[in-house]
């Protein structure tokens, strides 16, 4: 366990905490692992199930522009995780979506449903291939929703992985931006200007 600081992006605040690396993640071009942040103070311990993310091979550049699209899309209502943070390592931490038993579906799920993993599919995955059969009208009405939306406020989709869906062990599910990176943000586009979902 590690004593790190975090930092609010919105209001600069700055935090002691405990970071707890628990499981490396595979996939992308930096490093990921499953992390708890870890608060204590006189009274209580909190832990939070969370993501770290870096150290971004491009720097300090990299995290403030993924902070950057992440305060963008907040403002406007688009979903993003809730927590994003930039540590005193230069890595991000931010919200695991997947820690209530939560799987997110996307582009790197294509894989996920083939041969080789026909016998081990999640009830979770069940969920989704349910979701998938009788909601996917609601999925892209949705999509389509949030993409004018995006486009209304001047942030222009990941190319990739526009959006992911995060389908929930209680049946319910929400697209979500997560590939803040490959997005884009017009700077034309005055935060007074910004549309609210």
């Amino acid at each position: 366990m590690k004593r790190i600081e975090t930092k609010n992006p919105f209001t600069g605040k700055t935090t002691n905490c405990y970071l707890e690396r628990i499981t490396p993640l595979n996939g992308g071009t930096e490093k990921k692992h499953f992390v708890n942040l870890i608060f204590r103070n006189s009274e209580r311990t909190r832990k939070l199930a969370m993501v770290e993310r870096g150290p971004y091979s491009r720097g300090q550049q990299a995290l403030e522009r993924v902070l950057e699209r992440w305060k963008a899309c907040k403002d406007c209502g688009i979903p993003v995780v809730p927590t994003l943070r930039i540590t005193d390592d230069q890595t991000l931490i931010a919200t695991d979506m997947k820690a209530d038993g939560s799987e997110i579906y996307g582009k790197a799920m294509s894989m996920y449903f083939s041969e080789f993993r026909k016998n081990t599919l999640t009830d979770v995955d069940y969920i989704f291939i349910l979701i998938y059969q009788s909601e996917i009208a609601k999925i892209i009405d949705q999509a389509h929703r949030l993409a004018y939306l995006t486009a209304q406020n001047g942030i222009l989709l990941p190319i990739d992985d526009g959006f992911e869906l995060i389908v929930r062990t209680d049946g319910s599910w929400e697209l979500i931006i997560l590939d803040l990176y490959l997005a884009e943000v017009d700077k034309k586009t005055p935060d007074s200007k910004r549309v609210q979902q």
